[in-house]
């Protein structure tokens, strides 16, 4: 009774080196990618796939928003991501790394990271103007701000060639609505409170999105001795992988 646990030999996106990819049984025909440089293999004798598959798992930090603080007259907020699963050793909390294409893509601005937790502020003009918004690049758009009468923002965005119906789709998907179009300018209104839920609620589905990772790993030492001493390909006892195997959540 064996199995054999690939991992990762290098990083990669949010899989740091050494982290378990996948388990399968002893006798499993595996590709020709799931190898060197990328790749190795750590056969574990005397473990079955039902304990083994234990140790496959990911974990995803939910992620939770809340508003510090409100400027109502500049429609901008001061905003916290927190995360809900931190590890007794401080591991799970949200980096400004993991999550700064999502603020980039929304138009919001990085205070600061600490205690678990990413500080930001948004604009809920600059939001409406933001590739998540547009959900593409919305430079063409020329897009400008035309009124501000609490609570509704009025805005003009020159669509050019974009067709019509897929821009209001877009809009009203959003919480907004079309209120004129002429001549490849459309018109559109939003509700700040409106607008302020709705990205609320992509932006928590995109920063959740980035931070799934694998919870079960292999040292650097483990994997860096695998890779020179064993060519990338290992067997040990399953008491060998208990002392070895690292939890990213303890």
């Amino acid at each position: 009774m064996a199995v054999t646990f690939l991992a990762r030999a290098t990083a990669r996106n949010e899989l740091r080196k050494g982290a378990v990819v996948t388990v399968k049984p002893e006798w499993w025909t595996w590709g020709g990618l799931e190898t060197l440089p990328d790749f190795i293999k750590v056969t574990v004798t005397g473990m079955g796939m039902r304990e083994a598959k234990t140790f496959q798992g990911s974990h995803q930090r939910r992620v939770t928003l809340v508003t510090e603080n409100s400027d109502f007259v500049n429609d901008v907020f001061t905003m916290r991501a927190e995360s809900n699963l931190v590890g007794s050793s401080g591991q799970g909390g949200i980096t400004q790394a993991q999550v700064q294409s999502v603020l980039d893509k929304w138009n919001l601005t990085f205070i600061d990271a600490a205690n678990d937790a990413v500080r930001f502020t948004a604009t809920i003009e600059q939001v409406l103007q933001s590739e998540g918004f547009w959900q593409r690049d919305p430079t063409p758009f020329n897009l400008t701000q035309t009124d501000y009468t609490d609570p509704d923002h009025t805005m003009t965005a020159d669509i050019g060639a974009v067709p019509f119906n897929i821009v209001s789709d877009i809009i009203t998907s959003r919480g907004g609505e079309v209120d004129a179009f002429a001549a490849g300018t459309v018109t559109l209104r939003a509700d700040r409170t409106d607008a302020k839920r709705m990205f609320e609620n992509l932006v928590i589905d995109a920063v959740n999105q980035t931070i799934f990772k694998a919870r079960w790993y292999f040292t650097v030492a483990d994997v860096d001795d695998v890779v020179n001493n064993f060519a990338g390909e290992r067997t040990i006892t399953r008491a060998q992988f208990l002392a070895a195997i690292q939890d990213e959540m303890s």
